[in-house]
């Protein structure tokens, strides 16, 4: 597989990450979906890049996590356990890597406080400011 297909083929959402551990998705196929793409598939697009990445001399990987991996959700078992396994392979990279000029980040995105989101997380009855990051106050 070259580098193109594989980063390409590593760019999916499933969507598929709202239940938990006790939860119909910890039983077979939606868990595993969500494995597959957020760990496993980051983790094989990774491990494909590193010989380009090498024979660059320098480069850097950007490893999408989230604050449900760094902090945990409510309900959100398997996509918090995978969050979070990314954040340790991100670490690991970049103490692996770091020598020939890779570096390793992670980026740990969160919900704002916004409509949306207030909106959905009353329907599923949760309190969305558990959720979110504060939104900052406008700028004058």
């Amino acid at each position: 597989m070259d580098w193109q297909s594989a980063v390409t083929g590593g760019i999916v959402y499933t969507g598929r990450h709202l239940a938990s551990l006790e939860g119909e998705m910890a039983e077979g196929l939606r868990r595993d979906a969500v494995l597959a793409v957020n760990l496993t598939g980051t983790f094989d697009v990774t491990r494909l890049s590193i010989p380009f990445l090498r024979q660059s001399g320098s480069g850097v990987i950007i490893n999408m996590s989230s604050v449900g991996g760094r902090f945990g959700y409510p309900n959100r078992s398997p996509y918090a356990t995978t969050k979070r396994g990314l954040l340790g392979l991100t670490e690991t990279l970049a103490l692996e890597l770091g020598g020939a000029g890779i570096r390793g980040d992670a980026i740990a995105s969160g919900a704002v406080d916004v409509e949306r989101i207030q909106t959905g997380t009353a329907k599923q009855g949760r309190d969305h400011r558990t959720q979110c990051w504060k939104r900052p106050p406008p700028t004058p």
